[in-house]
């Protein structure tokens, strides 16, 4: 049986990693750790350059306190919605056409509307107006269905009951989105890797946030927090745990090692401990730096040049053309985002 090298529990859920490797979260002291099979045995292993959470936050402090509460926000974590991955799945398939997929997005009323709404926007729209899904979805393309798909069945994710939290969600809502965009449009300069999963990759990089302000709200209306999750207080707090929180996250997810990957190192790419998950790591790194650049940063502003991104000399781009993909995205981010709002 599998244990945790950190505190020695049982990780009943690397018992899934292969022989090329896995990444899991301890349910029990949090920490991140590599999992690998040899035969019917998995050996757990620590994450070179990651100190033990335990020790960054002892239980008893702020932190600590927040961070035990994480595996019980994951119960009250919207699971992704249905119709986005029955989607997914037709898309990989050569013989899906755009009436099928224009027949299952019309299951979903809100989509349906998405749709409409940005086939008719300035930038995809033509001289008459559509009112046809399936003449929507032909315009369009398949593509980008699947990415207003999987933004606006993210958005369920990003709502919460609080009124001071609203403003901050929404505008993690569109961060993710914006950098799940770039994501795609970078990946398009390199296609090395699913486009599709890209997008998904950039949609979720900053879930661990969502996880961390619900556990901080729900702190505060039990009356053990000083302050309100909204307030600077607990913007470090965050910005600290928040990879480690979207690791927890995205395993509860079930998602591929590679976008659980793209969640916990995408600030510190070059940490990346397998190969195989660099690109997608360095990517959504990157596309988080655009969607900032853009002034879709949620909680995050910035002034870095591309030119000092380890993710340009990784994946070998040329920093002109980076900033051609920004500009391009640019002039049509906001009639996507306009498109998905409520």
């Amino acid at each position: 049986m599998s244990t945790c090298p950190f505190c020695s529990a049982v990780m009943i859920q690397a018992q899934k990693a292969t022989r090329a490797g896995g990444l899991y979260a301890c349910l029990n002291c949090m920490n991140g750790c590599l999992a690998f099979r040899n035969g019917y045995e998995v050996e757990c292993r620590e994450i070179e350059n990651f100190m033990d959470v335990r020790f960054l936050a002892p239980k008893g402090t702020p932190d600590g306190t927040v961070l035990a509460q994480v595996t019980k926000a994951l119960d009250d974590l919207p699971t992704l919605p249905s119709v986005p991955q029955r989607i997914m799945r037709m898309v990989y398939d050569p013989m899906t056409s755009v009436s099928d997929i224009a027949r299952v997005v019309n299951e979903d009323p809100v989509l349906t509307l998405k749709i409409l709404k940005l086939a008719n926007c300035a930038f995809y729209g033509g001289r008459q107006p559509i009112t046809s899904l399936e003449v929507a979805c032909s315009r369009l393309g398949i593509k980008m269905i699947v990415k207003v798909v999987q933004a606006v069945g993210s958005k369920e994710v990003f709502k919460t009951r609080s009124k001071e939290l609203q403003d901050t969600m929404r505008s993690l809502w569109k961060h993710s989105v914006v950098t799940a965009y770039c994501a795609g449009e970078i990946a398009s300069l390199m296609p090395i890797l699913s486009s599709d999963e890209i997008f998904l990759a950039g949609l979720v990089h900053d879930i661990g946030k969502v996880v961390l302000f619900n556990v901080l709200n729900q702190l505060y209306t039990e009356g053990k927090l000083w302050a309100k999750p909204d307030t600077d207080s607990f913007e470090q707090l965050v910005k600290s745990y928040h990879t480690l929180s979207g690791l927890h996250a995205s395993q509860n997810w079930e998602l591929s090692t590679e976008l659980r990957a793209a969640t916990f190192f995408h600030h510190f790419p070059e940490y990346t401990p397998l190969e195989e998950w660099k690109p997608l790591v360095y990517i959504v790194g990157l596309a988080n730096l655009m969607a900032t650049k853009l002034s879709y940063g949620g909680l995050d502003k910035t002034d870095e040049p591309y030119e000092t991104h380890a993710a340009v000399s990784f994946l070998k781009l040329d920093p002109c053309r980076i900033q051609q993909t920004q500009d391009y995205i640019e002039s049509q981010v906001e009639d996507l985002l306009n498109a998905m709002e409520d």
